[in-house]
This record gives C-alpha cells, sequence and structure tokens, in this order.
C-alpha cells in the first residue's frame, strides 16, 4: 500500500464528534479521527498546519497518520490554505461556516393542550 504526504490546514475541530476537517492542496479536504495516528484532536486547533501521510488503496485514499508541521514549513504551506479557508468562508463553504457562526438553540413552538 503505497503511501503519499500532503500538507495540510485545520480548518474546524467539531467538539464531540471524534474528528477533524483539514484543508490540503487543490482545496482537497481530508478528516481526521480520534483512531488516527498522531498527537490526537485536542492538539489541533483551525489554522493550524499538519503533514498527512495518505494510504493509497485501488479506489481511495485515507489519512494514515499525521503531525504537526514545523514552522518554517507551515507558514508557507499554511498561509496558501488558510487563504483559501477564508475565501471558502466568504462563498460560504458549509466546512469554514459552521465554526465561524454561533450556534442558535431553536425555540419549541409550546404545545397547545386540548
Amino acid at each position: 500500500m503505497p503511501a503519499n504526504l500532503a500538507h495540510a490546514v485545520v480548518t474546524e475541530v467539531p467538539p464531540k464528534f471524534g474528528l477533524a476537517y483539514l484543508e490540503a492542496d487543490q482545496g482537497r479536504i481530508w478528516a481526521v479521527t480520534q483512531c488516527t495516528k498522531g498527537a490526537g484532536l485536542d492538539s489541533m486547533a483551525p489554522g493550524q498546519a499538519f503533514e498527512l501521510t495518505l494510504e493509497q488503496h485501488t479506489a481511495f485514499s485515507v489519512v494514515g497518520s499525521y503531525r504537526q508541521q514545523t514552522r518554517s514549513k507551515a507558514v508557507t504551506a499554511g498561509e496558501v490554505t488558510v487563504l483559501r479557508v477564508h475565501r471558502a468562508a466568504a462563498a460560504g463553504h458549509p466546512l469554514t461556516t459552521a465554526a465561524a457562526r454561533p450556534r442558535q438553540r431553536r425555540e419549541k413552538a409550546p404545545r397547545s393542550v386540548h
């Protein structure tokens, strides 16, 4: 099973879901779960740059492991991707706007008693 590297920036770490979304080159979105080898989701925050080891299978690829990039690589790779994330947020991309919008509670309509 051949492995490739990808440089990606965290776009969202939804609480209580056990995963994180990262955007790599060419706008490709990857997901990392609690089971993925790496430093752990608690160490991830939007804007941080990571190096992903991708495991390629016949019909798909998955993230096999990840590690935080060194500062010099993160600035070079991350600035372009973060710019893409901001542009995507401005365009209303669902992965970027969910973290930017405050959660609103829907009020329940009062029940009528008959």
